[in-house]
């Protein structure tokens, strides 16, 4: 192996190798092949790390520091479970049989056109002149979805040295990077360049190996939460749907088509890629370019949210919103503590609020005046305040259609309100305390119906997979098992007095004993362990 270089800083190990054979003057692809030992090299990956001798410790690195810093392998790999990612460790150091882009599944990523010529920032290319005499090739620059150097914030510039180039001598940057007439990798408007520089920072970051906020667990469920925070569930009646073709939509428009095909990403061949990586299930493996795309549209959505909380108020469902009950008096701070959606007959959306004041009203929107008072489409419980008022009104001396006409209902409601009768969805608390503890004691599907009507916010709270009786105390097992003991003895007698003699198996023993799931008891019930040990020893149970 030839005396190599140390390597710059994110420089590839392709660079490191194309700057030595110029040191040495090696000009033809014959002689650089005899003295290396291969006739091509991966630009993205460079030569197997085995093949470096001594080089590594010589740089002061270990093979692993190699690859993470001066290969593409830590981009590619940011999303691979960790068997893969060592399969693709071992390729590249040790150069194993197998093709490290097989098992990145780069060969089935069509949505991502791969770059054919390497990129280069002409401030970055400049600096390097005037500090080192020469540049080299930064792997940061190279990215697929980086067109602009967060350095200079310049749009990168694409040189002649071909990618795909099977055979023949690395080439050098110093010889390739041309300053005057390279053209832009692309053309950006001012919006599109700082979409790019966003997209081309969290690409750097996958490179680098830098947390982000998405950072751990399963990414499309964390895609799928926050998507779902953003309220991507309209049109669907289903609230555990999301909307894929609104997601679609507010991804294009946030980008831009022009931007999107700038940044070599294909959407019209192939729409589900959307679909898949927002699936709780997904385990589909998707190019790092997707993950940064998502990523930072997501990230942006949720910061215009909280800048548009008022003009988004007429479709968001959040806390905030104040009770519009005209009788009951309120701090300035007071929100209404329960507002969930609900869907009626033609899949459209309305919102269903129960304020601590007993009042209970449905809305679509909030008012033109203030957009965080709901406007009312319909009372379904009106509280105390609203009794006393009508009570008020009528100790004055007015009829009941006078009273009717000031607070603005019929005067059946208001007969019921003087007379304090409830309807069929107002319940006080006392009977809903009842109810819940009810349901989270025998899980009575009646009392499920009536929560469901009545406090459904409460029962979509409940934490799902709870067993039959509620969560409850932890059982006593030693206390159980003396217990148990006496009652098992006595079924084991009984059951060898039985005549005819009566087989003696776990159900006959629980029906005569009247314990139920026996033999998955007995693993924590010693002494009834014990009891049958001795009688089915020897025997096949």
């Amino acid at each position: 192996m030839i005396s190599l270089p140390k390597p710059y800083e994110d420089e590839l190990l392709y660079s490191v190798f194309a700057r030595a054979l110029v040191y040495l003057g090696i000009r033809h692809d014959f002689a650089a092949a005899r003295l290396v030992g291969r006739a091509h090299y991966s630009v993205f990956f460079g030569p197997p790390i085995d093949e470096l001798g001594d080089m590594p410790s010589i740089w002061g690195m270990s093979p692993q520091g190699i690859v993470a810093r001066h290969t593409m392998l830590p981009f590619y790999a940011r999303f691979l479970p960790r068997r893969q990612l060592s399969k693709c460790l071992k390729l590249v150091e040790k150069g194993r049989r197998g093709n490290v882009v097989i098992h990145l599944g780069l060969q089935n990523q069509d949505n991502v056109i791969g770059p054919t010529h390497l990129k280069f920032c002409r401030s970055c290319a400049l600096e390097d002149f005037a500090r080192y005499g020469e540049t080299f090739w930064r792997r940061s620059h190279q990215l697929n979805g980086t067109l602009v150097c967060l350095v200079h914030d310049e749009i990168l510039r694409i040189s002649n040295a071909a990618i795909g180039r099977r055979h023949g001598r690395p080439q050098d940057a110093t010889a390739f990077v041309d300053l005057d007439v390279a053209p832009q990798c692309a053309l950006l408007t001012p919006l599109e360049q700082s979409k790019a520089r966003q997209v081309s920072g969290r690409c750097i970051d996958f490179l680098c190996g830098t947390p982000t906020p998405w950072g751990g667990g399963h990414l499309p469920s964390q895609y799928r939460q926050s998507a779902i925070a953003l309220h991507y569930l309209e049109g669907s009646s289903n609230p555990k749907r999301l909307s894929h073709e609104n997601l679609r939509r507010d991804f294009v428009e946030f980008y831009g088509s022009d931007l999107l095909s700038k940044l070599v990403c294909k959407l019209e061949g192939n729409r589900t890629w959307m679909e898949r990586i927002f699936r709780r299930s997904s385990k589909n493996h998707f190019h790092p370019v997707f993950h940064a795309l998502v990523q930072v549209f997501l990230e942006d959505s949720r910061q215009n949210q909280g800048r548009d909380l008022i003009t988004k108020a007429n479709t968001d469902v959040r806390d905030g919103w104040k009770c519009p009950n005209p009788y009951a008096r309120h701090r300035k701070a007071f929100c209404v503590p329960v507002v969930d959606r609900r869907w009626r007959a033609d899949s459209s959306i309305y919102f269903r609020g129960k304020c601590s004041c007993g009042y209970g009203f449905s809305f679509s929107s909030g008012t033109i005046r203030d957009p965080l008072v709901p406007e009312t489409t319909r009372i379904w419980a009106w509280g105390t305040c609203w009794e006393r008022e009508a009570t008020r009104l009528k100790q004055t001396g007015l009829s009941m259609h006078k009273i009717a006409k000031l607070m603005n209902v019929s005067h059946h409601v208001v007969k019921r309100l003087i007379q304090k009768q409830k309807n069929k969805f107002e319940t006080s608390d006392t009977d809903l305390l009842s109810l819940r503890t009810e349901w989270l004691q025998t899980r009575s599907k009646k009392a499920y119906q009536s929560l469901y009507h009545r406090d459904r916010a409460w029962l979509r709270a409940q934490p799902r997979r709870v067993s039959r009786g509620g969560v409850g105390h932890s059982k006593d097992w030693s206390a159980l098992d003396i217990t148990c003991a006496p009652r098992l003895r006595s079924a084991l007698r009984t059951l060898k007095a039985t005549t005819p003699p009566r087989r003696i198996s776990y159900l006959a023993l629980e029906e005569e004993s009247g314990i139920k799931s026996l033999k998955i008891k007995l693993s924590r019930m010693p002494t009834c362990s014990a009891i049958l040990a001795e009688i089915f020893k020897g025997t096949t149970k």
